[in-house]
This record gives structure tokens, sequence and C-alpha cells, in this order.
């Protein structure tokens, strides 16, 4: 039994620790910083569509002015095929640093990527301990047919 005990606590402190490097990772590569930054601090631009390119994940290019300076980025749209050069979309930019921009409501991106991240910190570690679950019977299994 305190066997049993001693991998239930490992197993625990494994699936903390998996799930918090998922977290980190996951908000590191979405850039959940400077969306936070975008909902707390962001101004809005009319900038317009450069060129829509649908058929690379319902992404299009889109430029703004600020004081003069001309900044470009990358959005999503679900009506991205509706989308035509030219056409007018809201820009949520920082003052601080137009080139962190984002053509969308920074808001509705910022809690559909907390909500991914917390969903993917849950599931990959106990996922992960599954399959170390099974790759340890497969070994057991192994070494009871070697011992007969």
């Amino acid at each position: 039994m305190p066997l049993i005990k001693i991998l239930i606590k490992h197993a625990l402190l494994f699936g903390l620790i998996a799930g918090i490097t998922v977290a980190v990772l996951m908000a590191y590569a979405s850039d959940l910083l400077n969306q936070y930054k975008l909902v707390s601090h962001a101004q809005v631009a009319t900038g317009s569509v450069v060129k829509p390119q649908c058929d690379q994940h319902l992404t299009f290019s889109y430029q703004f002015v600020v004081n003069g300076a001309t900044y470009k980025g990358l959005a999503t749209s679900d009506q991205c095929h509706q989308i035509k050069s030219g056409t007018p979309v809201s820009v949520h930019y920082l003052p601080e640093d137009p080139r962190i921009s984002m053509g969308a409501d920074p808001k509705e991106s910022l809690i559909n990527n907390v909500v991914a991240i917390l969903i993917a910190a849950s599931v990959v570690p106990v996922v992960l301990l599954l399959i170390f679950r099974i790759k340890l019977r497969k070994w057991e299994k192994g070494i009871e047919a070697s011992a007969r």
C-alpha cells in the first residue's frame, strides 16, 4: 500500500507540473500578455484590409495609420470570404506601441485563449499519465513473461 501512495503522490505532482508547463507554453505561444494589454489599454483606429487570404485559416492582412505612421497586422474572420481589399476594419492597438494590434475584439480573443489554455492544461497531463500507465503495464507484462 505505501508504494501506491508514493505513485499517486508522484502522479499528482507530475500532473501539476505538466499542467503548469502546458499553460505557460500556450500562454507564450498565443501572446496572452499582449492580448491582456490590448484589453486593458487599447485604442481603436479604422484600418483597411490589404489582402484577404481566406485559404490560410481565414486570415486577412490589414493596415492602419497612427500619428502619420502606417502599421500592418494579420487577423482572422469567419466572414473572410466576404472581405475584399479596402474593406474598413476596426483595429485595436496599444498607443505606446502601435505595432501591437489586433483586427478583432481583444476581449473575446483573450477569453477564448484562456479557456483553451485551461482545457489543455487540464487534459494533457491526464493523457500523459494514461500513456505512462499503459506503457508501465506493457513493461510489467514483459517482465512477467520473461520471468516464466
